[in-house]
């Protein structure tokens, strides 16, 4: 799905519209009509009338309200493997990220991934669309995303944020140079951006690098301008038996069974390494004499060995049921300011409606579909 090039080049024109074809068509949901839609959207806007009519009031009353700039940041494949079940590390590698509790929002994000297709939760992130509706191979960025749609960087856009979108890897991966600025980004920084970059395992930009450009671009803004940077990093992106190059502290991970893994072993690693940069990047921010609110989660857990996933589970591959497999599913979300917001923790959440929630605990407008 992602070269579409090479599915031409290896099927043949003709096989390659078939195999497309599968997944073109969305099915109807359940129980849809336009008129269903029409009086849904009718208690909405009647919701609407209301609110805007109590939050002028309330405007007139108070003192301007705190307009942070908004930092998203979607670490490449960052999860925590405890999620599963039973396994073990000889080394403590999500210390960092579990040890904010002051202005810090946390919890359970649930996504529509699993080892790859980053740009599917991108989607559900920035527009709010939950990939339920969609077919199982289906790529939003490269068959539905044609034309200027809402998103978070249009509602923040809005608002009179500058809108950023940074990757350390070719802006033609996933078609992000031609869908950013269909989803209302000012600015799309790619690895061009990214001078002589560290790199981890050889093949990809540390997340050290990553952050250090993030802060970069921030600093060269103008003077009272605010800003909205989306951030996907590349460290962790799989496989993970690749070499151990720019991993400070190797981690050894065995199974339930006692046996070490070597997959997991490289990705809990580098996943300490990201814990690290998150640290440092958190600790730039909190001397940021302007406020700022930071959002920070994982796109999709990685690709793991099954025996690893049986054992930390603790059943075979064929008897897992549902409970078992959505825990493939779950990564852990943090949203944390520099300023004070009220600490919370939200169990578990569907990935389309964080971008909302990040809204809302900024203190920020949203549009009538958010």
């Amino acid at each position: 799905g992602w070269d579409q090039n090479l599915t031409y080049a290896d099927s043949g024109v003709l096989g390659g519209i078939f195999m497309n074809g599968q997944y073109m068509y969305i099915e109807k949901p359940l129980g849809y009509s336009a008129q269903g839609v029409c009086e849904t959207v009718d208690k909405y806007k009647t919701a609407d009338a209301i609110l805007q009519n109590t939050e002028n009031a309330v405007l007139a009353t108070e003192s301007e309200p705190i307009k942070p700039h908004v930092i998203a940041i979607m670490n490449e494949s960052f999860s925590d493997l405890a999620a599963l079940g039973d396994f073990s590390a000889d080394k403590p590698y999500l210390n960092n990220f579990y040890s904010y509790t002051d202005n810090t929002i946390r919890g359970n994000l649930y996504v529509s991934v699993l080892g790859g297709t980053t740009c599917n939760s991108e989607f559900e992130f920035l527009t709010g669309n939950s990939m339920y509706f969609f077919g199982s191979g289906y790529i939003p960025y490269q068959q539905s995303v044609n034309f200027a749609q809402p998103s978070l960087a249009t509602i923040l856009k809005e608002q009179g944020y500058t809108t950023v979108a940074m990757h350390p890897a070719a802006a033609k991966n996933w078609q992000r140079a031609k869908v950013y600025p269909l989803l209302g980004f000012d600015e799309f920084l790619d690895i061009d951006y990214f001078e002589n970059p560290e790199m981890m395992r050889w093949y990809y930009v540390s997340d050290r690098c990553d952050y250090k450009y993030l802060t970069k671009r921030f600093e060269e803004r103008d003077e009272g301008e605010k800003m909205f940077i989306f951030n996907i990093t590349i460290q962790n992106h799989g496989g993970y038996e690749l070499t151990n190059s720019g991993i400070s502290e190797y981690v050894n991970v065995r199974n339930g069974n006692g046996r070490r893994d070597n997959i997991a072993s490289q990705y809990i690693s580098v996943i300490r390494e990201s814990d690290k940069a998150l640290k440092n990047l958190l600790n730039y921010f909190k001397n940021v004499n302007e406020p700022v609110i930071l959002c920070f989660f994982g796109d999709h857990q990685p690709n793991l060995d099954q025996e690893f996933l049986e054992a930390a589970v603790g059943k075979d591959l064929d008897d897992f049921t549902f409970e078992d497999k959505i825990k493939q599913y779950k990564v852990p979300f943090m949203i944390w300011a520099n300023y004070d917001i009220n600490e919370e923790n939200i169990d578990a959440v569907s990935l389309n409606y964080l971008g909302n929630i990040l809204l809302e605990k900024a203190g920020l407008s949203t549009n009538g579909y958010g």
